[in-house]
């Protein structure tokens, strides 16, 4: 399938030429925790609040474990306003995000929005975003469907709809048929065009059918306000090839294998009105974790190649390859492997490499790699149990974690040293079990103010007095 990254030059060959690799940029939220007892580091900046933010707590109720996201962690993300562009929502390099509004998922809930500055519920009528939502531009929100009815009468030519719908009614202005995906590429919405479904079942009953589909088929652009065509691009017609997106830049990537297994071509396209495909990069291994990019440095594409084609939690990384899609020219760096350990989940943010690894007994585990030398810069380990992704405040150079029951914890991102932990539990069911296969918790940051989703409850509070109780409070009846 299309490979989307739900999550952009300056040349690689000249930095190679200077170092091996100029600083990684890493979009974490790594989960840490103080090691020994080191010097407590000089304090951050005073946080920047969002207009009229208090801190808040929001809990839902009503709706079953099976109402929350399958196999994710709770989550929130940015929405906006009706009549913001998405750029409004984009979060900036230092801080979080400036939108108004959090699309939250949890224990019992899904996709419900919240206000940023006291945690209001705002309904679904209104509430224009959706967090399925891909992109939003010049009021229109753009999402990817699967066409569940037709695949219950067993009619179906095509297994996937993108949809443009007016941000605010939700109303479907425009919609084409899809492979499997499309992304945002400035004013042009890329998809690959749908091709023969190659697996109907012979009895009619589509419960639990995966779709099949046959390779080729062309990646199409759309002019996203009106969804007319712009252009479209030919692909190798034995091959499996989908728009991917990595930071603000896309890409097209091909298969040789439908699924799981098969190599990864990364191509750029060129030119204006009649665009052509130019091939930059081509994973060696089938099967390789290094398919998926961890985020893109100075206009260079990041791979973390796993050693021997290992999956979580067996996985292991050894090297660090960059490469340049302009030229195709690659460079490969060696990590401080023994120390990252096996079954690290890997991080990119502002220069560093967070490797976050569980431990035996369910504490978190962080390494620090520097991106420009590939040496280790600090490790810490939580002392909270099934800790969150963190997430990482360049502005103060901190990094916060979550526990199911909502304690956080806050490291100096310089050195690792522990700054702060609370003993609250704000989550009302308690925070969940992840061990019990519930979702973990997560961290998101507003401006500087963190916002929890853990169990059924969402809140919010500043990481300048992080034990202070919600000074407003909602209970949500959902379902």
């Amino acid at each position: 399938m299309g490979l989307t990254t739900t999550l952009p030059s300056r040349p690689v060959g000249h930095r190679v030429r200077e170092l091996v690799a100029a600083s990684l940029l890493l979009a974490v939220v790594v989960g840490l925790a103080g090691c020994g007892d080191q010097e407590r580091p000089s304090e951050p900046p005073e946080a920047e609040e969002p207009a009229g933010w208090q801190p808040w707590r929001t809990s839902f109720h009503g709706g079953g474990a099976d109402d929350g996201p399958a196999g994710e962690e709770n989550r929130c993300v940015a929405g906006t306003a009706a009549a913001s562009r998405e750029d409004d929502a984009t979060p900036q390099p230092s801080r979080g995000t400036a939108a108004s509004r959090l699309n939250c998922d949890g224990t019992g809930f899904r996709d419900e929005t919240l206000r940023v500055r006291d945690g209001a519920h705002l309904p679904k009528s209104a509430k224009p975003d959706r967090a399925s939502d891909f992109a939003r531009r010049d009021g229109l929100a753009f999402t990817v469907e699967m066409k569940e009815s037709e695949v219950e009468r067993g009619a179906l030519d095509s297994v996937h709809t993108v949809r443009a719908l007016d941000a605010e009614t939700r109303e479907t202005r425009w919609s084409h048929d899809v492979r499997s995906t499309a992304v945002r590429d400035g004013d042009t919405i890329v998809g690959d065009e749908a091709t023969r479904v190659t697996n109907r079942p012979e009895d009619g009953d589509y419960e639990d059918w995966s779709a099949h589909s046959a390779p080729g088929g062309d990646v199409v652009g759309w002019d996203a306000r009106t969804g007319e065509e712009r252009w479209r691009i030919s692909t190798p017609e034995h091959e499996w090839c989908a728009p991917t997106k990595v930071a603000d830049r896309a890409f097209v990537t091909c298969r040789d294998e439908e699924f799981q297994g098969g190599r990864v071509t990364w191509y750029r396209w060129e030119g204006e009105g009649d665009p052509e495909l130019r091939r930059f990069y081509r994973h060696k291994e089938a099967e390789s974790d290094d398919t998926l990019p961890v985020g893109i440095d100075d206009g260079d594409l990041l791979f973390l190649p796993a050693e021997g084609n290992e999956f979580p939690p067996d996985r292991r990384f050894g090297d660090l390859v960059r490469v340049d899609p302009q030229s195709g020219e690659r460079a490969r760096q060696h990590l401080p492997s023994k120390a990252i350990g096996t079954g690290a989940t890997p991080y990119l943010v502002g220069g560093k490499l967070y490797f976050a690894r569980e431990l035996t007994d369910h504490r978190t585990r962080l390494v620090v790699v520097g991106a420009e030398d590939g040496e280790q810069r600090w490790q810490a380990t939580t002392s909270l149990k099934y800790a969150s992704a963190p997430a990482v405040a360049a502005h103060r150079d901190e990094v916060y974690l979550a526990d199911p029951a909502g304690r956080l914890v806050a490291f100096d991102g310089e050195s690792g040293a522990k700054r702060w932990q609370t003993t609250r539990t704000p989550a009302r069911d308690g925070g969940t079990d992840p061990g019990e296969m519930d979702a973990r918790s997560s961290v998101t940051l507003a401006a500087d103010v963190l916002v929890v989703s853990a169990g059924d409850t969402v809140f919010s509070v500043s990481p300048d007095d992080p034990e202070a109780k919600p000074e407003s409070e909602h209970r949500v009846k959902t379902g």
